[in-house]
């Protein structure tokens, strides 16, 4: 887990820093005139602004990492007791490692009551974001 957040620290960095400098600069200069300090701009201002980019961040995040089989395999192989597997590793594991294809199959398949409403979600929020520009 440790090693797949590193992996996208810097991607969601660049984009978050994107979003925020698209932000028009006379939003900022008149909450300055009304007396909004650091904080308060940021929480107003800031945060709305980029909500729904923080959600579809997430969303594509939790999609990536259930899939993430390579840097998993390819680091730690499921790591020290399979502290580090995810659904693809362990799936992989199951089927060809333990000879369970049966298991690895259902390994993998049980996330998709988690992912098909994630998947849903975010294709909603695409759209309706599209509508508003």
């Amino acid at each position: 887990m440790v090693v797949y957040i590193w992996k996208w620290m810097p991607f969601w960095t660049v984009i978050f820093l994107a979003a925020r400098m698209r932000i028009p600069r006379d939003i900022y200069d008149s909450a300055e005139v009304d007396g909004a300090t650091g904080t308060r701009r940021f929480v107003h201002i800031t945060f709305p602004l980029l909500a729904n980019l923080y959600l579809i961040c997430t969303l594509l995040s939790t999609l990536w990492m259930v899939g993430d089989f390579t840097t998993v395999y390819l680091v730690s192989g499921g790591g020290p007791a399979g502290s580090t597997e995810v659904l693809a590793t362990l799936g992989f594991h199951y089927a060809f490692d333990a000879a369970k294809p049966a298991l690895g199959v259902a390994a993998v398949i049980s996330a998709l009551p988690v992912l098909i409403p994630i998947a849903i979600l975010l294709m909603r929020r695409l759209q309706t974001s599209e509508a508003q520009l």
